[in-house]
């Protein structure tokens, strides 16, 4: 191999800290004290989401042009995201850092956006099901625990004396949520979980319907039918019958008294994959359920950063012209230039600053082309890919 000539004066140092070539003859490695790791940190917005959505991911989706990818990201944690695009009442939007820069990024808005142009996620592939689950209530909360029970590969039929899904979505004002919406937002999670419905005659069939499934846990929406007696009844004597093999769950404990404010759909949402999560630890299936609470903890993480992981300096651009016209979907143009205005907050997005910085060309991408990779061989743990990080995205690390 040869070697380089060593630099001795001022005067043979490169006039900017950038190496043309390769660093093969200087390996450096093994004497450094630290190195850059590439984090996905959890961003404020992220962190304020009752359901933990992955704003940055998403919107880089977007800003990528891959819509679908960014669907089907966000209906990993959120089912209704035509839904809460509409009536939530958004606490992500609050902690946006781009407030101060000049103001948040629109993220309901885009969330709509996605839910209302974006191809539907592909079903999950056909596999035998595990268990059998009866779910009693197709409020968002019911469809919530029965969609995510579904995606676990369970089977699941819902329950609801109502003509419709929905439970209390049905009576929001059709201006704030039109009846086409709620529809195709039902229709959608109810096919991606494969769940089965059977709606209307409030549950006088339940009872003898259950001596002919092999339900291995009911699920009561303790909520939304306290007041039907019709259920208490059909309650009480499958409590009685249930063989030592089958469940009775109620939801008292996750949402103990009212009924959800129509503003906190997303709060109704969570609580419907937190009951799921239960339901699968009460059955046995314990993997199943750690994916789902790892899910629910997603969002809650000592990882967080804050303003001062931003570097404000590096970032323009214009302030949102994006305004939520009464439920109206953007267009494409106005949604890409909304996303484009995310700080992607924690979140490298391959902006390859980091790439142009590093002295030592020690930095690279990834065989996947989604985040930069360190070549540990030849990196001094100098910092500098660290600290010209816009976002937060790089830590040194003993």
């Amino acid at each position: 191999m040869t070697r380089r000539p060593e630099i001795t004066k001022m005067v043979g140092l490169p006039k900017v800290p950038i190496t043309i070539g390769d660093m093969t003859y200087n390996r450096t490695g093994l004497w450094r004290y630290l190195i850059p790791v590439i984090h996905d940190r959890v961003a404020p917005c992220r962190t304020a989401c009752p359901l933990g959505m992955p704003s940055p991911a998403f919107i880089n989706d977007l800003i990528r042009l891959d819509a679908a990818r960014a669907l089907s990201r966000i209906m990993e944690v959120n089912p209704l995201p035509g839904i809460t695009g509409r009536l939530c009442y958004h606490p992500c939007q609050s902690k946006c850092l781009r407030r101060g820069l000049d103001s948040n990024v629109q993220i309901q808005i885009l969330e709509r956006y996605l839910a209302d142009t974006a191809p539907d996620p592909a079903p999950s592939a056909s596999r035998s099901a595990k268990a059998q689950v009866a779910v009693l209530g197709a409020g968002p909360l019911g469809l919530s625990t029965a969609y995510f029970l579904g995606r676990m590969d369970i089977s699941v039929t819902v329950w609801d004396p109502l003509d419709q899904p929905g439970g209390f979505l049905a009576s929001v004002d059709k201006d704030k949520l039109p009846g086409e919406i709620l529809g195709r937002e039902t229709s959608r999670l109810i096919g991606l979980a494969n769940i089965q419905l059977k709606l209307g005659n409030g549950y006088s069939t339940l009872d003898s319907d259950s001596t002919k499934q092999d339900w291995r846990l009911i699920i009561h929406d303790q909520t939304a039918h306290a007041k039907d007696s019709d259920a208490s009844k059909s309650l009480t004597i499958l409590s009685s019958r249930l063989s030592s093999g089958r469940l009775l769950l109620d939801t008292t404990g996750v949402c103990p008294q009212d009924i959800y404010k129509t503003s906190q759909i997303a709060v109704a949402v969570a609580a419907g994959r937190e009951l799921a999560a239960q339901a699968l630890s009460s059955m046995g299936f314990s993997e199943q359920s750690d994916e789902l609470k790892e899910l629910i903890n997603s969002g809650q993480t000592e990882s967080s950063l804050s303003a001062k992981d931003i570097r404000y300096e590096l970032f323009e651009g214009p302030d949102s012209a994006c305004a939520d016209s009464e439920g109206q979907t953007l267009s494409d143009e106005q949604a890409l230039a909304e996303a484009k205005r995310c700080l992607s907050c924690g979140h490298c997005n391959l902006c390859g600053r980091c790439l142009v910085f590093c002295p030592d060309v020690s930095l690279g991408v990834n065989r996947q082309g989604t985040k930069p990779e360190v070549d540990e061989v030849h990196c001094k743990g100098c910092g500098i890919c660290a600290y010209e990080c816009p976002r937060g995205a790089i830590a040194m690390e003993r």
